[in-house]
């Protein structure tokens, strides 16, 4: 790939980095700087491996947790009025997601954890949810900003393609040399917890682990504390529950 050829050209400039100023950063003993690492080296193309999963294996996947995904799954959307309404239209879960991880080129691995770490969705059993819930019309979180929804980002159909472009677009936009410092985590807040201090920024060693990061700002979420949860360290704690460390 054109950008993974572009590091490769970039590799002796690596060395000018600060890497005196790199810091590990730890959740609950969770190393947060690389998160989106299965391999070493193999990072970018395993947040890439579109063929992680098949749409056979997402639905199969779905049915052994006794997902409400498992089911075709109707479209509810937000107008701009906050009127929730039907659009008379469904969708099967495991086809849409297969679809966007081919699509744009997105592990659907990474796409399956995003869900369940915004919605839940994947651990709810079927009936347990209502289709016009916020659950499902802000799925993938895509639109739902810090700052307020996002018009015309409602609906299940499209948070699953575009919260899979953003992922995909966001891992194009993560700085070449690695690793970067990202800055204004956390709510642009450090806290201390227990002893712990959570700084408002953090050295990412991937640019898997900076889209994750930009997708959603946060190593944890820091209302929460002392109880430890939230954030990118959810992320992380859902994809071990499912994969392990196999990202392919």
């Amino acid at each position: 790939m054109e950008k993974i050829e572009e590091a490769k050209k970039a590799s002796d400039s690596v060395g000018s980095l600060s890497l005196t100023e790199y810091e590990n950063y730890y959740v609950n003993g969770v190393l947060m700087n690389d998160i989106a690492v299965s391999q070493p080296n193999h990072s970018e193309e395993r947040f890439n491996y579109a063929s992680a999963m098949s749409e056979s294996e997402i639905q199969t996947f779905f049915q052994n947790k006794n997902s409400i995904l498992k089911d075709p799954v109707q479209i509810w959307r937000k107008d701009s009025n906050g009127n929730v309404y039907n659009t008379g239209k469904t969708i099967v879960p495991s086809k849409a997601i297969a679809t966007a991880a081919t699509t744009y080129v997105m592990n659907p691995k990474v796409v399956i954890a995003t869900l369940q770490k915004e919605s839940s969705l994947v651990s709810a059993a079927p009936g347990s949810v209502s289709y016009s819930s916020r659950r499902f019309y802000y799925a993938m979180g895509y639109g739902a900003t810090d700052g307020g929804d996002i018009n015309g980002t409602s609906g299940f159909d499209i948070q699953i393609d575009r919260g899979t472009k953003l992922l995909k677009d966001l891992w194009w936009q993560a700085p070449v040399n690695q690793p970067s410092r990202f800055d204004g985590i956390n709510y642009n807040k450090t806290v201390t917890s227990n002893g712990v201090t959570y700084k408002n920024y953090i050295w990412t060693k991937n640019w898997g682990t900076w889209a994750l990061f930009k997708y959603t700002p946060h190593a944890l979420d820091i209302n929460l504390l002392p109880t430890i949860g939230g954030g990118n360290y959810l992320f992380y704690q859902i994809f071990k529950g499912y994969w392990g460390t196999d990202w392919s």
